[in-house]
């Protein structure tokens, strides 16, 4: 039952639920505010020979995928001007993400992917700090989209967002996240 609450608005009376639903429905109009890549530049860019983790010492929880990392890095650098994003699946839907310093060789987890973040699909640019991530939870039946930032070593997250059920991870990144 929609209350009877109405207030005055100049000489005419409006009931307080149309009110509200004017007043509480963003316009059509309406830009998000999802950080863009132009908001974390990076302007030095490595052109350098890519040097090889120590898969024997300090990055030795990586020695696993030592082939794919060789791998990903010949490419070069692909994200915040000296580092390599690789994806390596883990089975039906399921991946996750590691990230290769070409300049130094030190190697990084991504916050997110495997069967906790399933569906994982990444969006990232050369000359700039910013990871877009999209991933589906079984846990909460939802599909989310995700932004990071990489600094020295360090992920923190900037912005969080549920785009629907976990069928909206079925639409592209773009789609979700334009």
């Amino acid at each position: 039952m929609i209350a009877r609450f109405a207030f005055a608005c100049g000489r005419s009376i409006f009931p307080a639920a149309l009110l509200s639903a004017f007043l509480c429905t963003p316009p059509a109009f309406a830009q998000t505010t999802d950080p863009r890549p132009e908001q974390f530049p990076v302007t030095r860019i490595y052109k350098g020979k890519a040097k090889a983790p120590d898969f024997k010492g300090r990055d030795k929880d990586f020695a696993s995928f030592r082939t794919r990392i060789r791998n990903g890095m010949k490419e070069g650098p692909n994200f915040a001007g000296e580092y390599t994003i690789i994806q390596v699946g883990c089975g039906a839907g399921c991946s996750f993400a590691m990230v290769a310093n070409n300049r130094t060789g030190q190697m990084f987890d991504f916050p997110r992917g495997g069967e906790d973040n399933m569906y994982l699909s990444l969006r990232y640019v050369l000359d700039s700090a910013l990871v877009v991530a999209q991933w589906a939870s079984y846990e909460t039946q939802k599909c989310t989209v995700e932004h990071f930032r990489f600094d020295q070593g360090k992920w923190s997250t900037l912005a969080k967002r549920d785009v629907g059920d976990m069928d909206a991870c079925y639409r592209t990144l773009d789609e979700n996240a334009p």
